[in-house]
């Protein structure tokens, strides 16, 4: 059996082992041997630190001193228990990213809608190129625990993003990931346009290389959103460059414009070779304006700037047992906005949005390309 240890193999730590493939037959035949296996574990390593690990057949190892669970008290209801926090999840159309976190006893969010919580706005009147014979029917939410140990569970969620007529315009997948004894989850969300490919005469799709072709989705802003429950305690915010703001009365906005690196501009203006240039437009690059990050916001004497955001910002509630809410993204936007108490706001598109509720019409999201 397998074991996982410190680099000397003097103290095993508990992991959770996974066959993703073996040699000349499927995962579950535990007789074939092993050709991948995923190994989960936590650690904890100072920054810029670096820690070995040893995997050796020398297991069992130990077991975690905290196992989760994983239950359906209903149809349309999930519950990860981790220890530390107990995890509400909704499993059918009403998916909010998170309906409820409760941690020793106390509910830390005041649950959001699904569009409230998955909130899209179309670019102006924009949100379909013309053309086409979209289906806009809500494909139905699909919940999966696709990886379940006793120290690591990943739970895939498949369902539409429906604007504001009710039609779905776009698909997502979104990924939560729970560890034993901690109060944190992970979320990756994947935005797809998944719009009928148009065939030529040769069969050819049509539609499905050129950004602004025939059902190309429009994403004026697309935000995730998580709502934290109103103790009447004051709102503080904290993220990088040591930001504090210890009663929030605004919305904190920390906006990535660029990648931060020197060739940020490399595709602003005209580009091309010599005597041949052209507009970068409609690059997602183009639309740089300056280089690198800002934070923003009442209760900050002036905007914070940088090159490359570590994308982190922590919202909590005097009075909450010290709870929090974390948000982060590999995206370009993260805002706290007063009016919604919300956690995270993020672009659905891979580059720099000038203003969020005007993205350019010419940033539609092709048929078939993720976020």
């Amino acid at each position: 059996m397998l074991r996982l240890s410190d680099g000397s193999k003097a103290a095993a730590t508990p992991a959770q082992f996974e066959a993703l493939a073996r040699w000349g037959s499927h995962p579950a035949d535990v007789t074939a041997p092993v050709k991948w296996v995923l190994v989960s574990t936590l650690v904890s390593t100072a920054g810029n630190g670096r820690q070995t690990l040893t995997l050796d057949a020398a297991g069992p190892g130990p077991a975690p001193g905290v196992v989760i669970s994983v239950d359906f008290p209903t149809s349309e209801t999930l519950l990860v228990d981790t220890g530390a926090a107990l995890f509400e999840l909704n499993t059918d159309g009403a998916f909010n990213i998170l309906n409820q976190v409760t941690v020793e006893g106390q509910d830390l969010l005041a649950p959001l809608a699904a569009a409230d919580a998955i909130a899209y706005a179309p670019a102006g009147r924009d949100d379909i190129v013309a053309g086409g014979s979209p289906d806009f029917t809500p494909r139905s939410t699909v919940v999966t625990v696709e990886r379940m140990g006793p120290l690591y569970v990943v739970v895939k969620v498949e369902g539409s993003i429906v604007g504001d007529a009710g039609r779905a315009l776009l698909d997502f997948t979104a990924r939560l990931h729970f560890a034993a004894g901690s109060a944190n989850v992970r979320v990756d969300f994947t935005v797809e346009n998944n719009h009928a490919v148009i065939p030529d005469d040769a069969g050819q799709p049509t539609n499905a290389h050129d950004q602004g072709a025939v059902n190309s989705v429009y994403i004026g802003s697309l935000a995730l959103n998580l709502q934290l429950a109103d103790r009447g305690g004051a709102l503080h915010v904290l993220a990088e460059q040591d930001v504090h703001v210890a009663d929030a009365s605004g919305a904190i906005r920390l906006y990535q414009d660029s990648s931060g690196l020197d060739t940020w501009d490399a595709y602003v203006g005209e580009v091309g070779w010599p005597g041949e240039e052209a507009s970068a437009a409609p690059r997602l690059q183009s639309y740089c304006a300056t280089r690198g990050y800002s934070i923003d916001g009442p209760g900050l004497p002036a905007a914070l700037t940088g090159n490359h955001s570590r994308g982190w910002m922590t919202v909590y509630r005097e009075g909450a047992g010290g709870a929090s809410g974390d948000g982060g993204s590999t995206g370009f936007l993260a805002e706290l906005s007063e009016g919604h108490r919300s956690v995270g706001g993020w672009n659905g598109v891979r580059g720099p949005v000038p203003e969020r509720h005007a993205l350019p019409s010419q940033f539609p999201r092709r048929r078939g390309e993720d976020a």
